[in-house]
């Protein structure tokens, strides 16, 4: 979905016209697309990071037992699990490290967020996620921001509520048998 597409959705729920595609634009409309583009950007980073984390499998040297950060490509959140040959490995982090236990060449699946933030001509290709549920976080940010508390929260909850829908959309939820359900 392009940013365009969401903006665009912000705007309708804002109750204004859809100018995105506008050619002149005066000044508030300006600092209103960007600022819902910063506020999408913030949404966006906060889902990968909290909710429907970006996961990401690369093989790297190990040396003297540690993996350093900064050789990854990509911007790591956390390490999920490390293998070499098909055999898990142990391992826990520090600042610039990851410790296990293994020398030699691994492979290290980490879940990561985006490096660079996107603009208003670009897109989010994440089939996961829904426009409307980005474009709810995206207006309590500007909400927030706008210092408009009443719509900020009524936005956020809209916002965790989708996330917990799309977080377990798919996966079976199983509750234990107890001794009410004889």
């Amino acid at each position: 979905m392009t940013i365009k597409e969401i903006v665009g959705e912000c705007l309708v729920k804002m109750g204004e016209n859809n100018f995105v595609d506008d050619e002149n634009l005066d000044e508030r409309k300006k600092e209103l697309l960007s600022k819902l583009v910063n506020a999408i950007n913030l949404t966006y980073r906060e889902i990968v990071a909290q909710y429907l984390p970006l996961v990401y499998t690369q093989k790297v040297n190990v040396s003297n037992r540690k993996i350093n950060i900064s050789a990854l490509e990509k911007n790591i959140l956390y390490p999920i699990a490390i293998k070499q040959n098909d055999e898990k490995k142990t391992f826990f982090t520090s600042a610039t490290d990851i410790f296990c236990d293994a020398t030699g060449e691994v492979e290290i699946r980490y879940a990561y967020v985006p490096r660079e933030d996107v603009d208003i001509d670009g897109t989010i290709d994440d089939i996961r996620l829904t426009r409307s549920a980005i474009c709810d976080g995206a207006l309590a940010e500007y909400y927030f921001e706008e210092k408009v508390f009443e719509l900020a929260k009524s936005f956020d909850s809209d916002f965790r509520a989708q996330m917990g829908i799309l977080r377990y959309k798919g996966k079976n939820i199983t509750i234990k048998r107890r001794r009410w359900q004889a």
